[in-house]
C-alpha cells in the first residue's frame, strides 16, 4: 500500500530526475502498487464523479482495498490487458501518460450512460501456509475447494495462485440522453446490470425499484455464485450484504438515493490446461461492477 507521505516523496523525486531515472522509479511503484497480496482484496474502477453534466471528462481510480477502501493504482500499460469504453461498435481503448494517477484520464465517448471496462494481467501470490488460502476460499467461494487442494495432492504451503481482476463502471455524461445499455462485454467473469438506466431511473422512480445484476462466466449465467454488495452512504458508512447468484444467475438490490455501490465477485478454479505459464495451484478471476444512485 502507498502512504501520502510516501506519495507526496515519489512526485518530487520524478520531477528531478531524468527520463531514465523515472523508469527505474515507475518500476519500483509497479512493485509497490501490484506486488500486494490478493487475500481479501476487492479491485474496483472509481470514478472521482459518476455524474458530470457540464463536460464529458472522465477521471477514475482503479483501486484495490477492502470495504470501499483503497489504494488507486498508477497507469501503468504493461499491467493492463484492457482499458475502454463499451461503444455501439465495439470498445474505445483508452491510453494515458506512464505514472498518471488517478489511472484513467479520459474523455466519454457519448452523452448519457457509458460503460467503462478494465482487466488486469495476471498477477501471482505465494501462500506460505495453507490457513490463509483457506480463509479466503471460505469469504469468497465454496469449502469443496479445499478438499479439492487436497485431493489433487497439492502442498499446503509455498504454493502460487494467479489472479485476474475484472472491473466495469457506470458513469453518465453530458446531456440527458440514455447512452448505452450496459452488456455483457466478453471479458471471463463480468456483471451485467440490466436495468437500462440504473442512475437515471433515480429522478423518475420514487418508489426505488429493485435493481438487476447478472453474472456472467466464459459467457454463460453463473448461477449459485457468491456475490458481496457493498454499499457507501453519503455519510460515508459502509454496510455489506453476503448472496448468491440464484438459478438464473441474478443478485437483486433495492437502492438508496445517494449511495454508492460496489458488487464483488471471486471465481477461484484450478489452472486451464495448457495455461499456466506461472506454475500456479490455483486462479482467481475477480469481477466488480461500481455506480452511484443519484439523490
Amino acid at each position: 500500500m502507498i502512504c501520502k507521505g510516501r506519495n507526496v516523496k515519489q512526485r518530487q523525486k520524478l520531477h528531478k530526475t531524468g527520463w531514465g531515472g523515472t523508469w527505474l522509479l515507475l518500476l519500483l511503484l509497479s512493485m509497490i502498487s501490484f506486488g500486494s497480496p490478493s487475500f481479501g482484496h476487492e479491485a474496483w474502477l472509481s470514478p472521482q464523479a459518476y455524474i458530470k453534466k457540464s463536460d464529458m471528462s472522465v477521471r477514475a481510480d482503479i483501486r484495490i482495498g477492502q470495504n470501499f477502501t483503497g489504494d488507486g493504482l498508477r497507469y501503468l500499460p504493461q499491467k493492463i490487458a484492457t482499458l475502454a469504453f463499451l461503444t455501439q461498435d465495439g470498445q474505445q481503448v483508452i491510453t494515458g501518460r506512464l505514472g498518471d494517477q488517478p489511472a484513467i484520464q479520459a474523455t466519454a465517448p457519448i452523452q448519457g450512460q457509458n460503460i467503462l471496462i478494465y482487466q488486469s494481467q495476471p498477477e501471482k501470490i505465494v501462500y506460505q501456509n495453507f490457513d490463509k488460502f483457506a480463509d479466503f476460499v471460505r469469504e469468497k467461494a465454496d469449502e469443496s475447494l479445499l478438499n479439492t487442494h487436497q485431493q489433487r495432492g497439492l502442498p499446503e504451503k509455498d504454493f502460487t495462485e494467479t489472479y485476474i481482476r475484472f472491473a466495469k463502471t457506470i458513469l453518465i455524461r453530458g446531456t440527458d440522453a440514455p447512452g448505452l445499455a450496459d452488456r455483457y462485454s466478453g471479458m471471463e467473469v463480468e456483471f451485467v446490470a440490466e436495468n437500462d438506466t440504473p442512475q437515471n431511473d433515480a429522478p423518475h422512480n420514487k418508489d426505488t425499484r429493485p435493481l438487476s445484476f447478472r453474472l456472467f462466466y466464459q459467457g454463460k449465467p453463473l448461477a449459485g455464485a457468491k456475490v458481496t454488495i457493498f454499499e457507501k452512504g453519503s455519510d460515508g458508512k459502509i454496510s455489506t450484504e453476503n448472496h448468491r447468484t440464484d438459478a438464473q444467475a441474478r443478485v437483486y438490490l433495492k437502492p438508496k438515493s445517494g449511495h454508492e455501490y460496489l458488487i464483488d465477485h471471486v471465481t477461484i478454479r484450478p489452472p486451464l490446461n495448457g495455461k499456466n505459464p506461472m506454475g500456479a495451484a490455483w486462479e482467481s478471476l475477480w469481477a466488480s461492477i461500481t455506480f452511484y444512485y443519484p439523490q
